[in-house]
């Protein structure tokens, strides 16, 4: 957070992560799986998606009538599973309260979430075919809050299959996979301009597969930090010139997250990483790793 606190999710759990190594258990739901975190102001939000018990009965006849391959697969992730977004007031004295606020509909697989200066999430919709895009949901009321989402940026403007995402100064980034090229994995940019997106643009592209990504200032300049999945190395993307460096080969396993480590408990020149995350992977022990490289000066 913006105070330093962290907190991840490991699957099936909200932890908090503190004095570098402490793990404080805030919910767990055994049935649930828990995805991307956004911070906005003194609300902690976190994406949830659970099997719905027992199964629902399913008209496969109707179901195969949806129409695309992609409808197909919303209707199908819809009538098998809620997709939540949950929140936690995290100015309060002890463990934060999290309680669900809406159910996210139209969508494959709720991913990444970032929160923009005026309190509006954007959350990806990873489908891996390239259809996919960012919803936005804007959030007014206190105690009953009330969620209006809409489609912010579909493939049709160059969001094929995104899965991090993170703003900075008025900027929307993401990572994004396009199936059908020699380069699928691409960080890619977008303005947001009085509510609305600008035009995409692709900052690095790599024949690899990109997970999250954090933005900071690093030494007075801009850097973008993307996970690089499938190459087990953090890349460092110098936004002003384009130069890049690849940090934690060897190191790290599988990064599904990097952050820009904020104090106290971390310095500007550490990143924070998640390695061998998994979505709706439950039945092992595979991921759940929390580590940190440092930037070399």
């Amino acid at each position: 957070t913006d105070t330093g606190r962290l907190f991840v999710t490991d699957g099936t759990s909200i932890c908090e992560i503190t004095n570098r190594g402490n793990v404080n258990r805030l919910f767990t739901d055994t049935r649930g799986i828990f995805g991307g975190i956004a911070q906005s102001g003194k609300w902690l939000y976190v994406l949830r998606s659970t099997l719905k018990n027992p199964l629902p009965a399913m008209d496969v006849n109707s179901l195969f009538k949806s129409g695309t391959l992609v409808r197909i697969l919303i209707s199908l992730t819809d009538l098998l599973m809620d997709k939540e977004l949950l929140r936690a007031d995290i100015s309060v004295a002890g463990n934060p309260v999290f309680t669900s606020i809406y159910k996210i509909k139209d969508v494959v697989l709720p991913n990444g979430m970032a929160a923009d200066a005026e309190g509006n999430l954007y959350v990806a919709d990873q489908t891996f075919l390239p259809r996919g895009g960012i919803v936005k949901l804007t959030i007014t009321g206190g105690a009953q809050p009330v969620v209006i989402q809409e489609t912010w940026l579909s493939y049709k403007n160059g969001c094929l299959s995104p899965n991090g995402i993170v703003i900075r100064d008025n900027t929307l980034y993401f990572t994004d996979f396009s199936i059908w090229s020699s380069k699928p994995a691409r960080v890619k940019k977008v303005a947001i301009i009085t509510g609305r997106p600008g035009p995409v643009e692709t900052v690095y592209s790599a024949a690899s597969f990109f997970d999250d990504l954090d933005v900071a200032m690093y030494k007075n300049e801009p850097y973008i930090a993307v996970a690089d999945y499938l190459m087990n190395s953090i890349i460092l993307i110098n936004a002003n010139d384009g130069t890049k460096t690849r940090l934690g080969s060897g190191s790290v396993a599988n990064p599904s997250s990097v952050h820009f480590g904020v104090p106290p408990q971390f310095k500007a020149n550490e990143l924070v990483i998640t390695e061998k995350g998994i979505l709706y992977e439950m039945y092992s022990s595979y991921g759940n790793k929390l580590s940190c490289i440092t930037i070399s000066e």
